[in-house]
Parts: C-alpha cells; structure tokens; sequence
C-alpha cells in the first residue's frame, strides 16, 4: 500500500528468472493505491523530470525471498477463500480527485498528488472520508491555511455503496461543516446521491446575518473504474486482516 503522495513503480522479475518464459509485469501506484507483488519484484520510488511529465526512478530495490539455512521463506499468499471472493466481486474500484483547490494550481499537479482511492466497503460498511482517514490528503492539497483546514474534520463523510447501483453511493454527512453535492447544499446527519463524475465541494459559509454565498475552497470529483482481481483482493484482504 502507497501511504506517499509520491508514486512508486513495481516489476516483476519473474520474466528474468523464466528467461523470457513469464511476461513483465509493471504497475505505478500512486496514493492509497494496493498491489499484490510477486517475488522476486523491483520497487522504484519516482520522481519527477525537470519538465515535470517524465516519471524519473530516483531510489530502486530488489525485494525477494529471505533464506534461512536451505529454507527459503516469502509471505504466505493470501487466502483462497479471499481469492474467489475477489474474482467474483463485481464491484468497481472508485476514487476521489481533486479538480480545483483555491490555495493551489491543481492541474500543475501530479495525477497521484491529487487522487486518492477509496477502499472496498465492507458488506453492509460504509467508506469513511475526511482528514483522520485520508491522512495528509487534504492537507497537501490545502498547505497551512487553518482557516480552510478547519472546514474539513476528521470524519467528514460516510459513502453507503448502492447495492443495486454499481459505483453509486449515498453520502451522509458526519460532520457540523456542510458540503456540497452537485451544488446540492448537505447538512449534518443529511444525505446525498453521489454518482460516478459527481462533484464534492468543501465550502466555508459566511456567519449570520451575512446572505453571502458559501465560498469553495476545495472540489472532489468521484472516478469509477473497473477493479483487478489483485487490486480487490489486497483490498479486502488488508481490510480483514
């Protein structure tokens, strides 16, 4: 799991090992973002070209099986039962990026800086989003204004996935800061449809007797796509343990 708004790469080294025999397998990760590797698998940490698009390895490690006396040891792979529960998931993968931040130029951003991937609700659960479960998220995007952080509490929302609606969840509002849904105004304890490209604001209101408008500082856009096999099953694995 990428806890870091900089991305890392992972390959597999089983092509080299097979002479050819096994494809290359190579992923970026960006925030929040889960893999399963197989070992052996090199991990690059990237950065950025000085023209600010060319992903640039900058350290870069071979991680692969331990060897005790004549016993070589790896991690135990996951369960099957998590397996097949992975494979027959048909529920996509979502996301949250964020597409306009008053404190900076969000389109200078790179796209990992600026997304963050929900995890997979557990069944009948709730995703919980806010700054105590999207840690360093929205402070990156917001710097060291506290006049705007404030406006974000640390439980903010809870998205309920729409059984019948695949990438659908009802948004209900935990916190005392409104929200806004589709410029639709949600109050604490008030709840939203949120719908694959709906957007999320985070707005500071004016105190009474003031009829100024809420101002938005920050936007959130809900991405849905299909989910891979390994990506879901790391999901639901490191979720229940």
């Amino acid at each position: 799991t990428n806890f870091s708004g900089n991305p890392v790469r992972t390959t597999s080294l089983l092509a080299a090992i097979a002479g050819g025999a096994e494809p290359q397998h190579q992923q970026v990760l960006g925030r929040g973002e889960q893999a399963v590797v197989r070992l052996p698998t090199c991990i690059e940490f990237l950065g950025t070209s000085f023209a600010g698009e060319v992903p640039v390895a900058v350290v870069s490690f071979t991680l692969e099986f331990a060897v005790l006396g004549e016993t070589a040891v790896a991690a135990p792979p996951p369960p099957q039962a998590a397996l097949q529960a992975a494979a027959a998931s048909s529920m996509p993968s979502c996301a949250f990026v964020c597409t306009y931040a008053q404190n900076c130029e969000v389109s200078s951003l790179a796209r990992e800086a600026k997304r963050v991937v929900l995890p997979a609700a557990a069944a009948g659960g709730a995703v919980e989003v806010g700054r105590m479960h999207q840690p360093g998220f929205f402070e990156a995007l917001i710097g060291h204004d506290q006049d705007q952080l404030r406006f974000i509490s640390r439980s903010h929302f809870a998205l309920q996935p729409l059984p019948d609606q695949p990438g659908n969840f009802m948004l209900t509002n935990r916190s005392c800061n409104p929200v806004l849904v589709d410029d639709q105004r949600v109050g604490t304890g008030e709840h939203a449809q949120v719908r694959p490209s709906s957007n999320i604001d985070f707005v500071m209101e004016h105190m009474v007797p003031s009829a100024a408008p809420p101002v938005v500082f920050l936007r959130l856009q809900l991405e849905v796509g299909d989910s891979s096999i390994s990506e879901q099953l790391l999901l639901n694995w490191t979720s229940h343990g």
